[in-house]
């Protein structure tokens, strides 16, 4: 009689994959408190190194080499839905006035900056790798983008808003939102000279900015920025109309960013600055920053999400091809330091005055410093390689018959140098969050206090009849609607926006109810408001 009864463990199968994630999260779970806030390791970096333990070279359990030849098209897919979720989710979760106070420093972060890296990088590549110029830039195309699931990473979380100030974070997390897309006419531009060098230098530009800068790019702002109206005026009417739930509130910026993502790809434009767009058009009155507050639905669609990619970036990686045909472990490890020394620190010290959000050197260290290289980077080097139509492996047919694959070196020199970058990346970036967390928390001003510590108004008057309620902390305050405190004849200028994100970043204004209030040289001047009252001895505000 045969048993029905058998223990199996088949390796590399679907039950296995699941298993090992789920199994993964749970047990990540118990501990993660305990990793992240005194440990102080990043998820990314937790999750890559089980996905190398679970990976071929250790255990053996999960090989993703093995599920296909073609690699790049599942790391493509892969990663374009997680950065698509990630770059919404870091423009609803940035307040609408750090966008219109400092559009100014994030377009130096866009634009100068970005262009910088791009070069400098290009050359590192070409003279490191010992390739061909325009091979180099799309390789430094794809290292370009600051990585929003790495910044989330870093700047999230008790001990990032304990250490780092707000304006940083803030300014972090909105140029990882907007970098993706930014990276996208710059590989384009390379592309086109490469694949096509016959022609000539002034109608390859002028291919390139019709098609890539008119149509990509400029059509996807349009496209996104139409749908992001459309759905939050939508939005709007049903949640008034009691027509939607709670549960359908919170799946709806997730599909959102997918959707319109789908769209753009319909039409071969660009879908990260278009996803961008939907969201800055829809968070730029705050109501979704808002409904969605209290509610951690989507962080936990994004954890999973992010820990399951990164899982499956462990596994991924072939060793060997560190080592192998155009690619050496000494020209790698050569290459990827003078990246992370050169490809961004001197620009943003260079630029830094035109930063706004960045008021001091060490805040321009932490921002120069903390430029991962990540999601964003797999995703364009497997658009790379579709693009270029290069194979993975070289079939060979012998005097027999039979067929031999054997590895393509050009595949791994774009696919495997990139790879390596990002591993480095999540490691070194990982391990030296705490150490510039704790540079940066104690050379700046009043970033070192505890996250509720209570703080009492530099300009109030400490008087036991003076202020009858606790100050609370300022941190989730909507600074728009905070009174502004000054003696009498003096006057304020609450458009001066470096001091709007400054009282917010350091909690010094509080918002509170003050009652009995004796001092007669005190006069509340209330932002967005012309209306100055002055306060006599018996009125309450």
């Amino acid at each position: 009689m045969t048993s029905v009864i058998k223990v199996d463990f088949p390796e590399n199968s679907i039950t296995v994959v699941l298993f090992l994630l789920t199994a993964f999260v749970i047990c990540f779970s118990y501990i993660s408190y305990f990793v992240k806030e005194r440990l102080f390791l990043s998820e990314p970096l937790v999750a890559t190194l089980v996905g190398i333990l679970v990976g071929p070279k250790v255990l053996g359990w999960i090989n993703p080499l093995a599920w296909t030849d073609e690699i790049h098209h599942l790391t493509f897919e892969i990663s374009q839905a997680i950065i698509l979720i990630q770059v919404i989710t870091a423009v609803i979760q940035t307040p609408k006035i750090f966008f219109k106070h400092h559009w100014k420093g994030l377009a130096t972060l866009w634009g100068p900056v970005s262009i910088y890296m791009w070069i400098i990088t290009g050359l590192i590549f070409k003279f490191g790798l010992n390739i061909d110029y325009w091979p180099a830039f799309i390789l430094s195309s794809c290292t370009t983008p600051t990585d929003p699931v790495l910044a989330n990473s870093i700047v999230s979380g008790r001990f990032a808003s304990l250490h780092i100030p707000i304006n940083i974070r803030y300014v972090l997390s909105a140029e990882s939102a907007g970098n993706d897309g930014v990276a996208y006419p710059l590989f384009l531009l390379a592309f086109l000279f490469h694949t096509q060098g016959n022609n000539s230098f002034f109608g390859n530009i002028l291919q390139w900015f019709g098609e890539v800068i008119c149509y990509s790019v400029i059509l996807a702002a349009i496209v996104g920025c139409v749908i992001g109206y459309i759905t939050k005026y939508i939005f709007k009417f049903c949640l008034k109309k009691k027509l939607m739930d709670k549960p359908s509130f919170m799946a709806f910026l997730v599909c959102l960013a997918l959707c319109t993502g789908a769209i753009c790809d319909f039409f071969t434009i660009s879908n990260f600055i278009a996803v961008f767009s939907a969201g800055l058009v829809i968070t730029w009155d705050d109501f979704f920053a808002q409904e969605s507050a209290n509610t951690h639905a989507q962080e936990v669609l994004d954890m999973l999400m992010n820990w399951a990619f990164f899982i499956f970036f462990g596994s991924s990686i072939n060793w060997e091809a560190f080592n192998s045909g155009y690619l050496s472990l000494w020209r790698l490890f050569l290459v990827t330091g003078l990246i992370f020394v050169f490809r961004r620190l001197p620009a943003v010290l260079v630029f830094r005055n035109w930063i706004t959000p960045i008021r001091f050197f060490k805040e321009s260290l932490y921002v120069g410093w903390f430029g991962p290289v990540g999601v964003g980077a797999m995703w364009y080097i497997s658009l790379v390689i579709q693009r270029l139509n290069i194979e993975p492996f070289d079939h060979e047919t012998k005097t027999d018959g039979t067929t031999v694959k054997s590895e393509n070196q050009l595949f791994n020199m774009y696919y495997y140098s990139i790879m390596f970058i990002v591993l480095c990346s999540i490691i070194l970036h990982g391990i030296t969050v705490p150490v510039a967390h704790m540079t940066l928390t104690y050379t700046t001003r009043s970033f070192h206090k505890k996250e509720n510590e209570l703080k009492w108004p530099s300009n109030i008057p400490i008087d036991s009849n003076t202020i009858s309620r606790p100050i609370i902390n300022m941190d989730n305050i909507n600074i728009n609607n905070l009174p502004v405190l000054k003696k009498q004849g003096e006057e304020v200028d609450i458009e001066d926006d470096d001091e709007e994100i400054t009282a917010h970043s350091d909690g010094m204004a509080n918002n509170t109810n003050l009652e009995n209030i004796n001092n007669d040289d005190i006069q509340i001047d209330v932002v967005n408001s012309n209306l100055h009252q002055k306060i006599n001895n018996e009125q309450n505000i």
